[in-house]
């Protein structure tokens, strides 16, 4: 985001990098969505059409702010003081934790021990709140995907133990 001032140096490469990334996976989904098909045919859109839609909304935006980013002078600050950064840091290591438990324990258990572990010690939540909440959304998960929509999510050692 921009402010009034213009943005910090480090916030400005941040911004276009982010914008770049995003624009170009919205030139790859474009790429894809034509060689499916953007038209309409007898039976409603080609099934490249919705993806079209959604690059060009990830797109303009993002070509847009690159565009008013590159307008805009630079401030000279720093993009993030030290204990901020760390802060983002503790929140990227629990997400990409998050994301390697999947595969061993299952989305069931490695969510309820993302989010239990994540409100303690980053949000500072009593342990009472902690596990309820860890122990009720997955369970909610499971019953709306499982059960309701018959759709299966990733199983780890301990919903393949107990034969879910």
């Amino acid at each position: 985001m921009v402010s009034r001032d213009g943005p910090t140096d480090g916030m400005r490469h941040g911004e276009i990098i982010v914008s770049g990334v995003l624009l170009a996976l919205a030139g790859v989904v474009v790429i894809n969505a034509i060689d499916l098909g953007i038209g309409w045919g007898m039976s409603g859109p080609a099934s490249g059409f919705f993806p079209f839609c959604l690059a060009l909304i990830l797109g303009v935006p993002s070509t847009l702010h690159i565009v008013q980013i590159l307008r805009t002078s630079a401030a000279g600050q720093p993009f993030a003081s030290p204990p901020a950064l760390g802060g983002v840091l503790k929140i990227g290591g629990a997400t990409v934790a998050y994301i390697f438990l999947i595969e061993f324990l299952g989305l069931y258990v490695a969510s309820a021990f993302f989010l239990a572990c994540f409100m303690r010690w980053l949000g500072g939540q009593r342990w009472g709140t902690c596990v309820a909440v860890g122990l009720g959304f997955p369970a909610g998960i499971f019953v709306l995907f499982e059960k309701w929509f018959l759709i299966p999510l990733p199983k780890g050692i301990v919903e393949r133990f107990l034969s879910f």
